[in-house]
Parts: C-alpha cells; structure tokens; sequence
C-alpha cells in the first residue's frame, strides 16, 4: 500500500515507534546483564520496562496488534549485542553500549518528532503521550550521556 496522506504516515510512524520499542524490549536485556557500570545496568532496566509500556501505549493507539519490523532499531540493537560479543566486559564495553543505546534514543527522538508534527493534523489526541515519551528519551540520553563522560575520565588513569 502507498502511504498518500498525513493521517496514513502517522500510523506508519506509530508502527515504527511501537516495534522500535519491541525491538528494544526484546533485546535489551543481554546488553543490560552484560553492562558492570550499576547506574547505567540500571538505567538500561528502567529502559526495557518503559519500552514495554510504551509499546502497549502505541498499540492502543493503532488498534492493531502486529506491525512491521522496525530496521533502524533492530540495527541499532544488532550493534549494540555485537558491542557486548566484542568488547571485553567493563568500562570500555559500558561506553561502547552506552554509544550503541543513545543511537537508539537520538533516532528515536527524532522518529517521536515527526509523529508529533503528524499527529497536529489528527487534533493533537496523541501528543501528550508522544511528548512524554519524547521527554522521557531526551532524560535518557541526558542520564548516558552523563555516564559516558563519567566512565572516559576514569579510563584516562588505566
């Protein structure tokens, strides 16, 4: 089917943003156990626990129980588990995954924008939700983003 107007392009992008969060949930604790930073093991668990929230939220919002699979995501996510495969476990392996997940939050991020601006033409009904997520991300990655920089100045001393 050819998505031809805005009211069609936001349900591909609330799919998108659903199984995203599918893809996250599903995965994501192989990269949190393997994770040896508490804060950011932690961090990565409140991730996977909203991820599902979200996603049934989105789901509502559908109707519809089954999408597509989301690729910048399972990419995303493919690099993420390859991070913890190839990256001896500690510091160096929390900065590589903390890399890999704030992908995840930026594109994310960036998806949630556009199904806000598309979400205009619906008469806004899902942009309080949409916004929370968003903010919600944006923590996130304000929270990783401060681990990373706490976890590259104490590689300076090995």
């Amino acid at each position: 089917m050819t998505t031809t107007n805005f009211s069609q392009l936001l349900r591909v992008a609330l799919d998108d943003l659903r199984e995203g969060r599918r893809s996250l949930a599903c995965r994501m604790q192989k990269v949190a156990v393997a994770t040896n930073d508490a804060v950011t093991r932690e961090t990565f668990r409140t991730l996977i626990t909203r991820s599902n929230e979200e996603a049934n939220i989105l789901g509502q919002m559908l109707g519809d129980p089954d999408g597509k699979p989301n690729l910048w995501a399972n990419g995303i996510m493919d690099d993420a588990l390859r991070d913890v495969a190839s990256t001896a476990q500690g510091r160096v392996r929390d900065v590589a995954v903390i890399g890999a997940i704030r992908k995840f939050l930026a594109a994310d991020i960036v998806s949630l924008e556009t199904a806000i601006a598309l979400d205009q033409y619906e008469g806004a009904a899902k942009n309080q939700a949409l916004n929370a997520f968003r903010q919600q991300a944006r923590d996130t990655d304000h929270l990783l983003r401060e681990r990373l920089a706490e976890l590259t100045r104490s590689l300076a001393g090995e």
